[in-house]
């Protein structure tokens, strides 16, 4: 029995294993060998120096600082500036004390110097910026100081304000408590009442 099943079994075996030899074969598809890809390579760790020259910001580069620091030219442009508002304080300071018709405005050290066209003639006044007082020349300031006097023996004790006007003076003048305007013309001791 034991040759009998031996014998089965190789009969079984040699059967299967023929007949599938025996078998034409199949349609097939032939696969085509997978392309062969390089393996990364590492790149070598870069040395400091050449670290040394990457941007990390990937920004623009900052100037100097020879660039960031402003330029002489600041200062200039700030006195300039300064002087032109001294000149415009000074306009300003001959317009309010009654200067109508002044020309020539010029500097002079730290003051400036304008020309006033009056009745009597011209002549030139020096304006302080800084503090506002005008100077008239020795003439006109006796002619103001003469006005002033005459204010002054008439009773009119306090004077807020004198500017040149036409041929005399206009002053500000407090009376019994209440301001006035008042006309002087020291060259005949003239004084009229504006309101």
């Amino acid at each position: 029995m034991k040759r009998a099943f031996t014998a089965a079994i190789a009969l079984t075996t040699f059967a299967f294993t023929g007949g599938a030899m025996a078998d034409p074969p199949t349609a097939s598809v032939p696969i085509e060998p997978a392309p062969y890809v390089t393996p990364p390579v590492a790149a070598p760790m870069p040395d400091a120096r050449s670290l040394s020259q990457i941007n990390p910001t990937a920004g623009p580069t900052v100037p100097p600082k020879k660039a960031l620091k402003p330029s002489h030219k600041t200062p200039a442009v700030a006195s300039n500036i300064a002087e032109q508002r001294r000149e415009i304080a000074a306009l300003n300071d001959l317009t309010a004390a009654g200067y109508g018709q002044f020309h020539d405005m010029r500097r002079v050290g730290r003051n400036y110097q304008a020309t006033v066209d009056d009745p009597h003639g011209s002549y030139v006044v020096t304006v302080d910026p800084d503090s506002g007082r005008i100077t008239p020349p020795s003439a006109t300031a006796d002619r103001e100081t003469r006005a002033l006097n005459l204010l002054m023996d008439r009773g009119y004790v306090r004077v807020n304000a004198i500017r040149s006007a036409g041929a005399g003076f206009v002053a500000n003048v407090t009376q019994n408590g209440s301001p006035h305007e008042v006309a002087v013309d020291p060259d005949n001791g003239r004084i009229a009442h504006g309101d």
